[in-house]
């Protein structure tokens, strides 16, 4: 690969590192380029069909589970075999949008249109929200102490009569309990990060990457796993290290850190809220289903049914050939209100506890601000 190539590849790897992490101010002269987005959108709109695909052998054929998942696994082994083979990818993707067409005029011409919702049109929602409910989980589980604080404020009250009394009354009240106790510290965590000094992140940022080991590993990775338009051979990783430090070397790295600080001063402050609210539905998630099983296993039915004077909501669960019933009411609404009372209190103790403080202020804003700056510092110096 010529020179002249090699620090383009660099440049467009850096730029589309930048806009995946949504860092893209840094790189708006640059020009646009959808792969990125248009890559995400071919993915998740192939994995819908998949799933509707699978749905619809499952609602209209009435295979078993087993028998769906080994029909479409095979199906997309095939599909996969024919792509690699003749090299003819957007063959393979016709022929997915084909089926997915073909199986949805069957579902109306059987079940309406409700039919073509149920097979046709849900998996894509519900791709959506797992994927969405994944990142949010991981962006949570990465704080150490979001379940210690779970179970701590939670166990207890696990155990008492009354929690489950309310929980079987609370109904919609749940919602105005939810907006009590989260809004108001969400909201003043949110105004410390808006007024977050974004110039001193960078510059510690700076400092952190100056002394990590790992920083040439993570730079290069993320250059070489940026999406692209055409598939590129990349240069040599020891090319690409040398090139970069090289740059590096006569950058003016003040005046270009505060550049950076510059640009992005508004939006990463923005990021950090988002990330905020993103990380306050993944501990009410994770949380909620963590007191769900915690009382599913310690609180047997015959208790909680003498606790609230009637029988417990059970729901029976049919999966791969295995059947078992799980409780629903109270069970669900005293998961949710003490996911809600965990959530919060995690929130109000970053708001006053520096140990707490310290390990939101490592997911929000620290380990970001790192990844703009290496990002950032590499790109401008090209």
């Amino acid at each position: 690969m010529a020179q002249a190539d090699s620090v383009r590849y660099l440049r467009i790897g850096l730029a589309q590192a930048l806009r995946k992490e949504h860092f893209g101010r840094l790189c708006k002269d640059e020009p646009a380029d959808w792969t990125h987005l248009g890559s995400v959108l071919s993915q998740g709109m192939t994995w819908s069909m998949v799933l509707a695909l699978a749905v619809w052998l499952l609602v209209r054929i009435e295979l078993t589970l087993l028998q769906a998942v080994g029909m479409v696994g095979a199906f997309i082994l095939l599909l996969a075999l024919f792509a690699g083979t003749t090299k003819r990818f957007g063959v393979a993707a016709s022929f997915i949008v084909v089926l997915w067409v073909a199986t949805g005029v069957q579902s109306f011409v059987v079940a309406g249109l409700a039919g073509v919702v149920v097979t046709n049109i849900l998996p894509f929602a519900l791709l959506a929200l797992a994927v969405w409910t994944w990142r949010v989980l991981i962006l949570a589980s990465e704080v150490p102490l979001l379940l210690p604080v779970a179970l701590v404020v939670v166990f207890l009250p696990l155990l008492t009569q009354d929690l489950w009394v309310l929980g079987d009354e609370i109904g919609d009240q749940l919602a105005s309990i939810a907006a009590v106790a989260l809004v108001p510290p969400l909201f003043f965590l949110a105004l410390r990060y808006r007024r977050t000094d974004v110039e001193a992140q960078f510059s510690g940022a700076l400092e952190r990457l100056r002394a990590s080991t790992t920083t040439k590993g993570e730079l290069l990775e993320a250059i070489k796993s940026a999406p692209r338009e055409h598939a590129e051979e990349p240069p040599s990783d020891d090319w690409m290290w040398s090139r970069l430090s090289d740059a590096y070397e006569g950058l003016d790295v003040p005046e270009e850190l505060a550049h950076i600080a510059e640009r992005m001063r508004g939006s990463f402050r923005r990021q950090c809220i988002y990330r905020l609210f993103r990380l306050a539905a993944g501990a009410a998630t994770l949380s909620g289903v963590f007191v769900y099983l915690l009382a599913w296993a310690a609180i047997p039915e015959s208790t909680s049914a003498r606790w609230i004077g009637h029988s417990v909501g059970m729901t029976e669960i049919s999966f791969a050939g295995i059947s078992f019933e799980m409780p629903i009411a109270p069970y669900i609404s005293v998961a949710a209100l003490l996911a809600v009372v965990a959530t919060s209190a995690l929130v109000a103790f970053a708001l006053t506890e520096d140990q707490y403080s310290d390990a939101l202020g490592e997911v929000l804003v620290s380990r970001p601000a790192e990844r703009c700056v290496l990002l950032g510092l590499a790109f401008r110096s090209l």
